[in-house]
């Protein structure tokens, strides 16, 4: 839900899927990053994106 500062409330559906994570070389000064293709509806219209979040590399735990 998004509120407006004037008081409207406008209800903001998604749903995200797929997903792919990075990790780039030890050393690298880019965060590691979880990538996926993200589908929003709000007021009737749809719209494809792209969601992406970072982390702290020492906060990431790969298997293996």
């Amino acid at each position: 839900m998004m509120e407006t500062v004037d008081g409207r409330k406008f209800p903001i559906g998604g749903t995200s899927f797929g997903g792919m994570p990075t990790i780039g070389k030890a050393g690298s000064v880019m965060p590691p990053l979880f990538q996926s293709i993200a589908r929003y509806r709000w007021d009737g219209e749809e719209a494809f994106g792209m969601m992406e979040r970072s982390n702290l590399p020492e906060n990431v735990m790969l298997d293996g």
